[in-house]
């Protein structure tokens, strides 16, 4: 299990998973393209995978812009 699990990896996921790892916490990275999660899980000496996974992080962040992510706004 990790400490923190990112679901996403641009610009966000990055600075979020840089703060993360210089806290001394373990990372996930999750993202649909499995490439790009890899490239910045390497980074940070983080684990990457698919957005498809479960994320095994004790914290989950979704790290992704609005109309990418699954919820739809409250009115």
């Amino acid at each position: 299990m990790t400490d923190i699990t990112i679901i996403g990896n641009g610009k966000m996921a990055r600075a979020i998973s840089a703060r993360a790892a210089a806290a001394g916490k373990s990372v996930q990275i999750l993202g649909r393209d499995i490439n790009k999660a890899a490239e910045l899980a390497k980074e940070f000496n983080a684990t990457a995978g698919s957005a498809t996974e479960i994320p095994s992080g004790e914290i989950v962040v979704l790290a992704m812009p609005r109309s990418q992510g699954s919820c739809k706004p409250l009115r």
